[in-house]
């Protein structure tokens, strides 16, 4: 069985392979049952070492990225009125199906939360709240609000239940290397950046403020504030 890397710390391996009474990181206590300690383990490799970890994770990871495609064609398809009409049962089925499927991700991911290197000395409360707050369980919480706001039937303004689904695309940073690069490389490099657009802005300013001066009564209607 392949080892994977752990998306999270980066190391390399698995997580302790549990047995019968196998104590969980924070945990005082043994597992209440050996097979629900297998289980985790098992949804740890699947959904986090993914493709890295075992032929049926690489499967796990093909349908998520197919339903996160899925997800937004659909969004832009809702947007077509006849479409819309002709189809409204068929795209509300598939709505619901992709909803389900990224919640219990999603929950599954919280409860797998632990086994993470970083987190395997903490609480499982605490493992799974520092969890949440990682970009990637951001996305993924965002990509559930949709379907969870309108099982609620909480009032939402159109425009933004379609950006909430449409960031559901952000999900497929988790699968692409190059896209996790990218977005380790901006959070590492969050600070300067802040500061360059904090510059942008202010020769931005300076500058309209300038055009302003010289010409606002010259061109009163093009200049006027």
């Amino acid at each position: 069985m392949a080892t994977g890397r752990d998306p999270l710390s980066g190391e390399v391996g698995d997580p302790p392979r549990p047995a019968p009474g196998w104590p969980h990181s924070g945990e005082d206590s043994p597992a209440p049952a050996g097979r629900v300690a297998r289980l985790r383990w098992r949804l740890y490799r699947w959904l986090e070492l993914g493709s890295a970890g075992d032929p049926p994770g690489r499967w796990f990871d093909r349908l998520l990225i197919a339903l996160v495609l899925a997800a937004v064609a659909l969004v832009a398809l809702e947007t077509v009125p006849s479409l819309a009409s002709e189809w409204d049962d068929t795209f509300a089925l598939a709505e619901l199906v992709i909803g389900t499927t990224f919640l219990a991700e999603y929950l599954a991911r919280l409860w797998v939360a632990n086994l993470h290197p970083p987190y395997r000395k903490d609480t499982p409360l605490m493992a799974r709240l520092r969890y949440a707050l990682q970009p990637a369980a951001i996305v993924d919480l965002l990509a559930v609000l949709p379907f969870v706001l309108g099982i609620l039937l909480v009032p939402t303004d159109f425009k933004v239940m379609v950006i909430l689904r449409l960031a559901r695309f952000f999900k497929l940073a988790r699968y692409s290397p190059a896209l996790r690069s990218l977005t380790n490389a901006l959070l590492s490099e969050r600070h300067a950046i802040g500061a360059s657009l904090i510059i942008i802005f202010g020769v931005v300013m300076l500058a309209a403020t300038a055009m302003y001066m010289v010409e606002r009564h010259v061109q009163p209607q093009a200049f006027g504030t």
